[in-house]
């Protein structure tokens, strides 16, 4: 059960209409991690489900963004890294929340190689995946431990 932030409702002045708006959005939310969660990562079905379901979850933000009355801003979502199944580095996508920066593991099912981006870039030229995650992963922001 999804509890809302009082202070940010005064200070956005939500009514008791938007207020329930919120919670069937919130609600709606779990329901679909409960469906992701209940898909099988290791199979392609599985992943393209998880996939279909995340860009969902995606729209989601924007809908909750827009009742809460802020601006709708994809930098600013943060329950893409959130959902069952992802594997993709929590504290570092936090770090860069309201960039348009985003970190994610090769190996997730919903948003590493099993991707649109792969199969998009293998069609052109089955050396482009390649040579994409290379310069990718040579553009990927340092921690300054590496430095």
């Amino acid at each position: 059960m999804t509890e809302l932030n009082e202070h940010l409702i005064e200070q956005q002045g939500i009514d008791e209409e938007g207020r329930q708006k919120i919670m069937a959005l919130h609600s709606e939310r779990e329901n679909m991690f409960a469906m992701m969660e209940a898909q099988d990562p290791t199979t392609e079905q599985g992943r393209t489900s998880l996939g279909e379901w995340a860009e969902l979850v995606e729209q989601l933000e924007y809908r909750l963004q827009e009742a809460w009355g802020f601006e709708q801003n994809r930098d600013m979502h943060s329950w893409w890294y959130y959902v069952p199944h992802c594997s993709c580095p929590k504290m570092d996508n936090r770090d860069y929340m309201g960039t348009d920066m985003r970190i994610w593991n090769g190996d997730c099912p919903i948003h590493g190689e099993h991707t649109w981006a792969k199969e998009l870039l293998e069609a052109e030229d089955p050396s482009l995946w390649s040579r994409f995650k290379n310069v990718m992963y040579a553009l990927r922001p340092r921690h300054p431990r590496e430095i």
